[in-house]
């Protein structure tokens, strides 16, 4: 047999936008993603550590262990 390297599975991408930060943070990394927290801007409409964006747009794919960005609201 051959191997010809490492088969990563591809994750569909979630919308997190809209959830907390802590929710978003264990659910993409139950699906094998590496997460990263970046801060926004102060939004008066959300709660703080509310997910405002997100570096992988959802609907698309990813690899187990890309990182996915998490703009979170101050």
């Amino acid at each position: 047999t051959v191997s010809l390297g490492q088969n990563l599975a591809e994750i569909p991408v979630e919308n997190y936008v809209g959830m907390p930060f802590n929710t978003a943070n264990k659910m993409a990394r139950q699906r094998g993603l590496m997460v990263k927290k970046e801060s926004g801007k102060s939004d008066p409409t959300l709660l703080p550590g509310t997910v405002v964006g997100q570096s992988i747009p959802p609907g698309s794919h990813a690899e187990e262990n890309d990182e996915i960005i998490f703009t979170v609201s101050q």
